[in-house]
Formats: structure tokens, C-alpha cells, sequence
């Protein structure tokens, strides 16, 4: 283990979700956000992108609260026709949407079907399409936000753009409160992420048969915190069967994690296993490979 190495890993994680830290960085955006001009479209856009952060590092109440009164204030004077969106997302410009689900067919003009997007860059594909009057009109919208606190660009514009109500699920209990004033008009509903697992695929093996004690499916970035895992690991016996399933993060390839894992003296101690595809993450066993997380076994093209 390198101790110094090691000590300065959980100084920058203990400073990235210090309360305080977090305030000061708040301030930091919300008075650069005063900073920038806001003449044109694109500036003004990323006055709003840069207010999106203050927002989701404020830990106060009152000054979210008025962090949010300038987002709105800024959309107002949008102009969301002239906004260059690849400066945000670099899947702005997609051909394809790869992480949505058609979850009900359209069946007449009185029966619309069901559509599931997943992520806010997945999106913009979508808001841009010359027919957008006429998908909303075929199909129901239901988005999950990536990111809690929820504000970003997309989310405060897309009730703005898209013609219909969309419905919004969570990944906390506190979205509930503000994606409500992010977007008013729009139905927010209390199913999380784990909400859409069919429980009847996670049935315990017995454990002779086990061959993975420990599980964790997450991308290398370092938000996931891999490092507090490799720590505990330490203390773990050296017999336990550990799987990390995963994939890069910027910089944080998975050559960046085993040398943090050996900063923690647990080189080798896990099988690191990169790009695996949902349905043989979501399945215990070889036989179970047409499994999937929706009802009756069928699989989305998506996936």
C-alpha cells in the first residue's frame, strides 16, 4: 500500500463532498454566472449551464431557491432555435438514440404508445427531429434524469420544447421536490431506478455454486468512489471473488483503476471485465441469457 498515495486520494474525496466546499463552489458558479455576458443565445445558454452547477452544489435551500429563480429568468430570454448544442453534449448531433425503449406500442390515435429515455444527452436527438409534434402525438415521453440534483440545460428546456407533458421518474426522494419546479407542468412520478428490475431474475444460488462474492457495476469515473471499495477490500480475506464490471470515464481508464487498487495493496485482487452487454449483466447464468429485465423475456432491440 502507498500510504501517501493512498492519503491523498481520500483528502481530494473527503474536499469533492465537503458541505462547505460544496457552498463555496456553489457561490464560485453563481457569481461567475453574474460574469458572462448574456447577449446572444449561446451566451445565455451557458449562463444557464453554468447556474445548472451552482444549483446542484448548493446544500442550502434559500440559496437554491435563488439560484433557480435566475435559471428561469434566463430561459425566458432564450432563444432555444439558435443554441449550438454540441458546446453541451457531444451526442447532440446523434443519428441514434441507443439507451431508450419502446415500452408500449402506439396501437390508434386514441391508444399513444409508450416511449422510455434514459439519460438527458439522450434527448437532444430527439428535440430536434423536423416531426416532433407528430411523435408527441403518437407516444407518451418518460425520461429519467441522469444526475440528482436534476438541473441541468436539457431538463429546465425540455418542458419548454417538447409539445406535450412528459412524464419524469427519480433517483432520489429529494428529485421529486425539484424536478416539480423545474418542470411545473410536467407529471413526476416516485419509481427509481430499481423499480424497473424484474425480481423474479435475482434469485439466490446456493453457495456452492456461487463463483462471485462481490459484484459492483459502475464506471470507472471517480464519483463511483472504487477507492473506499479498495480500501475495504483490504481488510477482506484474500479467498473473496470480487467482479467489477464496468467501462472508461474520461481519463479514467481501466488502467487508472488497477493502479489505484494498487495503491491500496489490492493489485490482482479482483476480475475487472470492460463493455459487457446489459442482458449478460442482467442474467446469473448461461442458461438465463434470453432473460431481461422486461416481462416475458422480451428483450428491446435497444439492448
Amino acid at each position: 500500500m502507498n500510504r501517501i498515495k493512498a492519503f491523498k486520494i481520500r483528502l481530494e474525496d473527503r474536499l469533492r463532498y465537503s458541505p462547505r466546499v460544496r457552498q463555496l463552489l456553489a457561490r464560485w458558479y453563481e457569481f461567475k454566472a453574474s460574469r458572462q455576458p448574456s447577449a446572444k443565445p449561446q451566451q445565455i445558454a451557458r449562463t444557464i449551464d453554468t447556474l445548472c452547477k451552482a444549483a446542484r452544489l448548493s446544500d442550502s435551500k434559500n440559496d437554491l431557491l435563488r439560484v433557480e429563480e435566475r435559471i428561469r429568468e434566463k430561459i425566458r430570454q432564450l432563444d432555444r432555435r439558435k443554441i449550438d448544442w454540441t458546446e453541451f453534449e457531444k451526442f447532440a448531433k446523434a443519428k441514434r438514440i441507443f439507451k431508450a425503449a419502446v415500452l408500449k406500442p402506439r396501437v390508434s390515435d386514441r391508444e399513444r404508445g409508450v416511449v422510455y429515455i434514459s439519460f438527458e444527452y439522450q434527448l437532444l436527438p430527439l428535440l430536434q427531429i423536423p416531426n416532433l409534434s407528430e411523435f408527441a402525438r403518437d407516444y407518451s415521453l418518460v425520461v429519467i434524469p441522469v444526475w440528482s440534483p436534476p438541473h441541468c440545460l436539457v431538463n429546465y428546456l425540455l418542458p419548454e420544447i417538447y409539445p406535450d407533458p412528459v412524464i419524469w421518474t427519480i433517483n432520489m426522494q429529494r428529485d421529486l421536490d425539484d424536478l416539480a419546479r423545474i418542470a411545473p407542468k410536467n407529471t413526476i412520478v416516485p419509481l427509481l431506478c430499481s423499480n424497473w428490475v424484474n425480481p423474479a431474475l435475482l434469485k439466490p444460488r446456493p453457495f456452492q455454486e456461487k463463483d462471485i462474492d462481490i459484484l459492483i457495476v459502475a464506471n470507472w469515473g471517480k464519483y463511483k468512489r472504487h477507492h473506499v471499495f479498495f480500501d475495504a477490500l483490504r481488510e477482506l480475506p484474500a479467498s473473496t471473488r470480487v467482479l467489477l464490471v464496468g467501462h472508461s470515464d474520461g481519463q479514467r481508464t481501466d488502467e487508472v483503476l488497477r493502479a489505484e487498487a494498487a495503491t491500496f495493496g489490492v493489485a490482482g485482487r479482483f476480475e475487472l471485465r470492460q463493455r459487457v452487454k446489459h442482458r449478460e449483466v442482467a442474467t446469473s447464468s448461461p442458461a438465463q441469457k434470453s432473460a431481461s429485465f422486461y416481462p416475458a423475456g422480451k428483450v428491446p432491440a435497444w439492448l
